[in-house]
């Protein structure tokens, strides 16, 4: 398969223009499948989320199997405390043959955020090349970042190979043979990469490992189990997991506060706090106090436990 397949949120999504501040309707879902979607995402119908932004899909809405997803990208978690949508995402790979030439069978990948207030999380993601004589090549759609990862074997028996790679599946632990790492950048709203080998001499290694992997993966949650380097592979492994953060509003927290209460997201018992990850802001309820920060926190009672469990 040659292949460079585009992640792109579908224009309506990534659309700021239409704000629906706390509007949750008696027949808004909260639930897709076994995931919940908190306010501000709604699932379907615009009026359940806080803006076209949040807006997401719940596929197979009356049967299972569920699949939640954000633009074409689906979605396993999200986490209004962090300001995380936890996402699979595919893996760039190369393989080759014995004689060290590419195989007609790679992928590139290349994924857009679209315009919304949307961010790759540069706290919790590495971008993670898997294999041995791997390079990886990592840019941003404009150009204006870029990067790369080299792993090495030289020297290394085939044997020893296989061998240091399969512990390195299955300890989820990348330890530099056979595996490299690379921070990116905070604000990064695209990302392309592409995996090769810089070293035509492929026979030594060939047999145990033919395919190389390139991941944005969310190093909390690392699984190479899908990762057989041992084989040409005829899917792509979509059990790596990775962390977009969100704001609320690309606005300061000063600037919203002036259009306080008709728009400002921040509700009773909140605060507003400012992202590190670019412009923008999001809400978290105030010490003492839990629940929605986008619907309004509950705390105690002279000193009580909580009176609300949400």
């Amino acid at each position: 398969m040659n292949a460079t397949i585009l992640l792109l949120l579908l224009s309506g999504v990534t659309s700021l223009s239409t704000t629906y501040p706390n509007a949750i309707h008696g027949d808004c879902s909260d639930k897709c499948g076994n995931i919940t979607v908190p306010y501000p995402f709604g699932i379907g119908d615009p009026k359940c989320a806080f803006s076209d932004a949040f807006l997401l899909n719940c596929t197979s809405s009356t049967t299972p199997p569920h699949e939640l997803l954000f633009g074409n990208i689906p979605v396993t978690n999200i986490s209004l405390e962090e300001g995380t949508l936890s996402s699979i995402m595919y893996a760039a790979y190369s393989c080759y043959d014995e004689n060290g030439l590419m195989e007609d069978n790679y992928f590139n990948q290349s994924i857009s955020l679209g315009e919304g207030p949307f961010r790759f999380s540069d706290a919790h993601n590495k971008l993670t090349v898997f294999g041995c004589d791997a390079m990886a090549i990592m840019t941003d759609a404009p150009g204006n970042f870029g990067s790369a990862c080299i792993s090495f074997c030289n020297g290394v028996s085939a044997a020893n190979v296989s061998r240091r790679i399969s512990a390195a599946a299955s300890s989820s632990v990348c330890s530099g043979i056979g595996c490299c790492q690379s921070l990116i950048p905070q604000g990064l709203k695209t990302l392309d990469f592409t995996v090769e080998r810089p070293r035509s001499n492929q026979s030594d290694i060939w047999e145990s490992n033919p395919c190389v992997f390139a991941f944005l993966g969310d190093d909390r949650f690392f699984d190479f189990g899908g990762l057989d380097l041992a084989e040409f592979p005829d899917r792509n492994p979509s059990n790596l997991s990775t962390a977009i953060e969100w704001v609320v509003e690309e606005k300061h927290c000063e600037e919203a506060r002036l259009n306080a209460p008709s728009s400002y997201a921040c509700r009773e018992d909140s605060d507003c706090v400012y992202s590190e990850n670019g412009n923008g802001y999001r809400c978290l309820c105030k010490p003492g106090f839990r629940g929605n920060p986008y619907l309004g926190c509950q705390g105690k009672i002279f000193g009580k436990p909580y009176y609300a469990d949400s």
